[in-house]
Formats: C-alpha cells, structure tokens, sequence
C-alpha cells in the first residue's frame, strides 16, 4: 500500500496523457513518498511491527529504558505511530535479548492490557503518540526485555478520508500531491529539448496498469536534486511528526 499512487499525483498535477510527463510523475512520487516518511520519522502506511526494547542500557536505576518521554522508564514509545489497540501484544523478559535465547518470549511472558499496562489512546481509539505505559512499575533496562508487536499508521480509507474508523487522513495526501507538483515542476524545467523531451538511456517501470518510460536525465535529476517540501506540505507534515527520542 501507498499513500496514494501515482496514476492520481499525475491526475493532480495535470498532465494528461503526455507519456513523457507521466513517465516523470513515476519516477518521482515513490521518491517523494521516501522524503515524506522520513521527514515524520515513521512509515504513514498501515503495518504490522514487531519490535524489541531497549536499544541500548542506560546508567541509572530510574533512567534505564530506551525511548523515554520526559524521563519517565515507564513509558515506552515504539518506533510507528498512530497504534491500533486490536493485535497489540507486549512480552517482557529479562535476559531474552531480542528473543536471541532459547524459548524467549514464550506464552508466559506476555503481559495484560489493562493491568500491566495501556496504550495512551486519543480519539478514535487509536494512540498517536505510539506510548505504552507500564502500570505498577517500570520498563526493564536491559537490552532486549521487551518486545511488541502492533499495527501503526493509516490505511487507504482513511487516506481517502472515506474511513469507518472516522479517523482522516486525506490532509497527508494533499502534502504528497503539493510535494510531488513542486518536484515536477523543478524537474521539468531543467530539462532539455522541447515539451520536456530528452535523450539518454531509456528505463521501464510499471506504475499500475500502466507501462512507462523515463529518461537518465531524470534519473539523474532525483538522484542529485536538492528539494524541500512546499511551506503547505510542511505545515500537514509537521502535524504528524515524531519526537520520539531514540538511545
């Protein structure tokens, strides 16, 4: 899944049905999907995760976990956000180190919602922040005692805003069309000939049901180009950026 595709960036855009300029768009639109993720600090498409904490060991009986918020060892903040409660599962186990030892994280280690811990829920039931409390104590430090298994960030309904879950998410699209337009359009105008035209080695790629074919220079051109996101794109990003702190 994608956040959106790039059938419909080009729609956005306006390009007809220009192959050359549709060949750009596909170039174009995973790469900038790459920079968005980046640019919040997680994957925005809905997944399944299976991580282990902590990272590393840190000095200090209160200052031991990995990814705190405000200092606090008994909050635990995965990488994705956005966390659905349905398939959530947390073990703990000192001294599993990441399930490297035998029989680590067996039926025994798994750890009841509601009792030993929550998930931090917003509206909509879901958990933005992506925190897991601990209830009644704090997060081991050693390396690897935890792991969690969940699903994060949006799927395609709720990109489209067309969701059950009441949760929208069309604003992130409009930041990927607004990001790809400007892309477009610095790629377009470097390029030589006429309508965008230029020679060099020719490149297949499927987008969809569609087969396109773009040029080197615009390989060469996302390869090499130096691009921010437009100011609009950046004030919808920011809304869902991470500040997760990662030791």
């Amino acid at each position: 899944m994608t956040i959106t595709t790039a059938e419909a960036v080009a729609d956005f855009i306006g390009v007809g049905d220009d192959a050359t300029k549709l060949a750009v768009v596909a170039a174009l639109y995973p790469w900038v999907e790459r920079l968005v993720n980046r640019a919040v600090g997680w994957d925005l498409e809905q997944a399944t995760h299976t991580e282990y904490y902590p990272k590393t060991e840190r000095g200090g009986e209160y200052d031991a976990f990995t990814q705190m918020e405000g200092g606090r060892s008994d909050v635990l903040a995965v990488l994705h956000k956005w966390v659905r409660p349905s398939g959530l599962v947390v073990c703990e186990q000192v001294g599993a180190y990441a399930g490297q030892v035998a029989g680590a994280f067996g039926s025994d280690t798994v750890l009841t919602l509601g009792s030993d811990y929550i998930l931090e829920l917003d509206t909509d039931n879901v958990c933005k922040s992506g925190h897991v409390r601990r209830l009644g104590r704090r997060w081991p430090k050693q390396i690897g005692s935890v792991k969690v298994t969940y699903t994060a960030g949006f799927t395609a309904a709720e990109f489209a805003g067309t969701a059950s879950t009441g949760i929208d998410a069309s604003d992130l699209v409009y930041g990927v069309n607004l990001s790809c337009l400007k892309a477009y359009v610095q790629i377009m105008a470097q390029q030589p000939g006429a309508n965008g035209g230029a020679s060099g080695v020719v490149v297949e790629e499927r987008v969809g049901e569609y087969m396109h074919k773009f040029d080197s220079f615009t390989q060469g051109q996302l390869v090499g180009m130096k691009f921010t996101v437009p100011v609009e794109a950046a004030e919808i990003f920011f809304r869902y950026k991470s500040y997760s702190i990662a030791v």
